[in-house]
């Protein structure tokens, strides 16, 4: 994080499961971005406001669930699912998205619902 906030550049940090345990270590490290916490997923089960809390000055890249939101979602549930987010996060410091690439299976609905409530909110 350190060469890359020398070259003038922003760190990422990929963490899709296991946040939450390691919340404190997290926060003492020099990275500007956190990607990939998945919300829902048994494997994550992430508090995205408990996150906020942890990590100040940090970014968000996500607070949506592939598989659940995208995968087996409505776009009623992906809408709420952004403005949960959005009341967690903020409009600062957040980049919209999933831990996963958008999938061939998942729902072309549900993205545009997600979509639509992003321009709503943003």
């Amino acid at each position: 994080a350190r060469a890359v906030h020398r070259a003038g550049a922003v760190s990422l940090y990929i963490m899709d499961s296991g946040v939450m345990p390691l919340l404190s270590e997290l926060a003492t490290m020099e990275f500007d971005c956190l990607i990939g916490a998945d919300p829902v997923l048994k494997a994550g089960r992430h508090n995205i406001p408990e996150i906020r809390r942890a990590l100040p000055g940090k970014a968000l890249w996500g607070g949506l669930s592939g598989p659940e939101h995208f995968g087996r979602g409505t776009p009623e549930g992906v809408e709420r699912a952004v403005e949960e987010v959005f009341a967690a996060w903020g409009k600062r410091g957040l980049i919209l998205g999933m831990a996963v690439g958008f999938r061939h299976y998942f729902s072309w609905d549900n993205l545009l619902a997600c979509e639509r409530a992003w321009k709503r909110l943003r």
